[in-house]
């Protein structure tokens, strides 16, 4: 009985071995598919990016690698992509990158504009996630439907549009230059000049006035006698249209201006003043460059073609001044948008 009872225990602990075997190799494959989903999800993604941009408010290729292995790491890559990116600033608040890609033998080029490089880069990882791991998309349908790509054509555009809202049209825009006259007037003479514009695209109306005021005019002067002439002060308004056939910020501009001159004599017994108003034809070139966010430099030049050439004359002496058929006029300074 005893060697029986030994059989049956030795048998009950060769069971309870074989089950303590078991029992391991189960925890041991588990713990093998837990350490390979593990590797899996630590696997870099199966990019190749090529980033170039300006490094003081980028972010940096490491950063980017970084985000779309985030973005893909709970699934195995189903997709290598290859891709170049090249950002360039192409205003003091936008940046443009053209993204080049190749998955799976196919080509695409993508060209997308933000306000920010990081921004910009943003949109970089979602488009390269995506790439590789499409079924992602099927996590969340709203944020499917904002994730899938067009075609590579017509993805450029419509991101461009989706994530970048484009500036204001139509603008209202103050102007306050120094400008310099040359034909008006009996001499070279400097004033001011101020502009309330709109703007809507690539047209602006104005309406602007300018001031010069004093220049003297001198007649032939008499040996033994003191000088004679008058002293004159212009003021023009003018209504302007300008067309900017490029996005250079280069516009020809044209339109009436109404000018009023008044002299006042010097030299004679009896001075006496007087003006006159006339309307003249203007047309020129005006350029503007950005400063900042609304502030830019102006400058313009433009030539004045009186419709009649009014004179100004001194009793018993003769004519003082009379405006140049042709004047002309150059003004510098600043513009704001509103």
């Amino acid at each position: 009985m005893c060697r029986v009872r030994g059989i049956c225990y030795k048998r009950r602990h060769m069971a309870r071995v074989s089950s303590w075997k078991g029992i391991f190799r189960v925890y041991a494959c588990l713990a093998a598919l837990l350490g390979g989903a593990r590797a899996a999800a630590a696997a870099p993604a199966a990019l190749e990016l090529e980033w170039h941009a300006p490094e003081d408010a980028c972010p940096t290729q490491t950063d980017l690698m970084r985000q779309v292995a985030e973005l893909v790491e709970r699934r195995p890559t189903s997709r290598p992509v290859r891709a170049v990116a090249n950002v360039e600033r192409v205003a003091d608040d936008r940046y443009r990158v053209r993204l080049v890609t190749e998955s799976e033998g196919a080509q695409g080029t993508r060209v997308l504009e933000e306000r920010s490089c990081r921004a910009l880069g943003d949109v970089v990882v979602l488009i390269l996630a995506w790439m590789i791991q499409p079924e992602r998309s099927n996590d969340d349908p709203r944020q499917a439907a904002r994730d899938a790509p067009s075609p590579p054509s017509a993805q450029p555009r419509r991101a461009a549009r989706a994530r970048s809202p484009s500036p204001p049209s139509s603008v209202w825009v103050l102007s306050l230059r120094g400008v310099g006259d040359l034909g008006s007037l009996p001499k070279p003479a400097l004033g001011g000049l101020f502009a309330v514009g709109y703007r809507a695209g690539r047209l602006q109306l104005s309406l602007q006035g300018s001031y010069f005021p004093q220049s003297r005019g001198e007649v032939a002067s008499v040996p033994g006698f003191s000088a004679t002439g008058g002293d004159f002060s212009l003021a023009a308004l003018g209504l302007h249209g300008c067309f900017e056939p490029t996005p250079a910020h280069v516009a020809l501009c044209a339109g009436p201006e109404l000018g009023y001159e008044r002299g006042v004599g010097f030299g004679v017994s009896s001075p006496a003043a007087g003006g006159k108003a006339w309307l003249s034809l203007a047309g020129g070139l005006r350029s503007a460059l950005r400063l900042s966010g609304r502030l830019w430099l102006e400058a313009a030049a433009e030539a004045v073609v009186p419709t009649a050439r009014e004179q100004f004359v001194l009793d018993a002496v003769g004519v003082v001044h009379s405006p140049s058929p042709v004047s002309g006029r150059a003004s510098l300074g600043l513009g704001l948008t509103l």
